[in-house]
């Protein structure tokens, strides 16, 4: 029998001429270290630059693997694509119906059935994540609106892995026919893994809780130089017709892009911008498409793609395990691709409030908050709120009004011994995703992994890992009835509270 030849790595790589530049950029924007790839004319160039982790200071290499979060919608897209071409999926598949399942979308009534195409160009209605219980919520009717919808991405994927996983089809489709040795849906368990940082640089300790495993919308993991071969096979089939829906514009008006007109982004900012199947699309005053893109962004990661369907083929992708990685790739691409990408980066600084590490405003902001992370390791926390304040004044956000309200609830005297065994215990229980339980005395919280948390009164703890307030209601009686999170990136989550069973007594 025989078996289809997997492409060989070429032996070496190699680097993109820029580094030396690249690595400054990395420098001024506060990024620890990036993955890079740029494909010009047929040919790969890929380099790694900085550091995997900034307190173990490993370098990152040609095989450390990065979360590509939203990066990993258009490789899911091209895996339907590949399915299709492989007559795994019907020639059709794109335009017909899915099952309604109403578990997951409630009654149907009289909106149209869900096709793949919908779903791939964002125009199904539903949200992009969804903390609360299903059904999910539709903002409009199918095939009426845009809204960019990770949680559409998914209920593709409960689709077509009603008999193998989205990692094998991956795998038998995509990764393995192009040599994308270091890419998977599921999590890498054994592998260098570049940790993620936040905007100081202070490091995730916990990557895997974000992961997102086994979801076609964002758990991709993988290297520039994997990711590269995707895109340069996208490159040699894009004018196959099978490939061409991709890159051809799907929504007829991206001004009912529900999230951008809530965020008032400009029409004139909206209308050079337009979707394929999976990829954003950059188009010329006649809506022809002529960049192909996406970004990605996690708890402490960024990433971002550009792909020029004119001229020569040419493209660049990067990898940042950092919040700051998206305040450099306007940069990147003069260095990479020498391609404007201006219209591409107005549309996601608008809408998803992305800025550039070259402004003096933003390098004030990083001068008093880098001075506030200092502060607040060595314990000086009134001077630390000092600092963030200042930053704060400069650019308000809500991740750093959460830093401040963390470090003034830290301050506030602990006694945890005069928080009663029995009081703690009534806090034990589930609560929406989180667990809360008891062991030695001392409280833990679960969100993926068990950590203690800290005790500040008897209804508001702090989880030091991740940096999360953490407050118990309780009703007239004195019962515990819900528990408020609020998180680093500053959102808050209540959840309702269901106490463990009772634990039988035997005789």
């Amino acid at each position: 029998s025989s078996t289809k030849a997997t492409p060989e790595k070429p032996t070496s790589i190699e680097e993109i001429p820029q580094k030396g530049k690249i690595h400054q950029l990395m420098q001024g924007a506060h990024v620890p270290g990036i993955s890079i790839a740029m494909i010009d004319n047929g040919k790969i160039y890929s380099s790694v630059l900085g550091v995997s982790d900034i307190e173990s200071k490993e370098a990152v290499a040609p095989d450390t693997v990065f979360w590509a979060c939203s990066l990993s919608k258009p490789v899911f897209a091209y895996l339907i694509i590949k399915m299709i071409e492989n007559k795994e999926l019907s020639k059709d598949f794109l335009d017909r119906p899915l099952p309604w399942d109403e578990t997951y979308l409630g009654p149907q009534g009289d909106k149209k059935p869900l096709t793949p195409r919908m779903i791939l160009s964002h125009r199904t209605g539903l949200p992009n994540g969804q903390t609360g219980p299903l059904p999910l919520d539709f903002k409009f009717k199918p095939d009426e609106g845009f809204r960019y919808s990770g949680e559409g991405f998914k209920y593709l994927q409960r689709c077509i892995t009603q008999k193998q996983s989205l990692q094998e089809l991956a795998q038998k489709n995509l990764f393995g026919p192009l040599g994308m040795n270091h890419s998977s849906f599921l999590y890498p368990g054994k592998v260098d893994h570049a940790t993620t940082h936040d905007e100081t640089m202070i490091p995730n300790p916990s990557p895997k809780g974000y992961g997102n495993d086994d979801h076609a919308a964002a758990s991709l993991h993988t290297t520039a130089y994997d990711y590269s071969l995707f895109l340069i096979d996208f490159l040699k089939n894009k004018n196959n017709k099978t490939y061409l829906d991709l890159t051809k514009p799907q929504v007829p008006d991206m001004e009912k892009d529900v999230d951008a007109k809530d965020k008032k982004v400009a029409p004139k900012t909206l209308k050079p911008i337009n979707w394929g199947l999976g990829f954003g699309l950059q188009t010329n005053d006649k809506g022809e498409p002529i960049t192909a893109f996406h970004w990605g962004e996690g708890p402490g990661e960024r990433n971002f793609f550009a792909i020029h369907l004119e001229g020569p083929s040419s493209a660049f992708v990067y990898f940042a395990n950092s919040n700051n990685g998206l305040s450099i790739p306007e940069e990147l691409a003069s260095l990479t691709t020498e391609k404007d990408i201006s219209s591409i980066i107005k549309f996601l600084y608008e809408k998803e409030g992305y800025e550039k590490s070259s402004t003096q405003e933003w390098k004030k902001y990083f001068e008093s908050l880098l001075a506030g992370t200092d502060a607040e390791k060595k314990g000086h926390f009134s001077k630390a709120i000092a600092l963030y304040q200042q930053a704060f004044d400069i650019k308000p956000n809500n991740k750093l009004n959460h830093r401040i309200k963390w470090i003034e609830a830290k301050m506030r005297p602990q006694k945890p011994s005069s928080v009663s065994e029995q009081k703690l215990k009534e806090l034990e229980g589930t609560y929406g995703p989180i667990k809360i339980l008891m062991k030695d005395s001392k409280l833990q919280i679960d969100m993926g992994q068990l950590q203690d948390i800290t005790t500040v009164d008897e209804n508001t703890f702090l989880d030091e890992n991740m940096k999360v307030i953490l407050t118990f209601t309780r009703d007239q009686t004195g019962s515990v009835t819900s528990l408020e999170c609020h998180f680093p990136w500053g959102e808050k989550e209540a959840y309702s509270h269901s106490p463990p069973p009772p634990q039988l007594k035997h005789t």
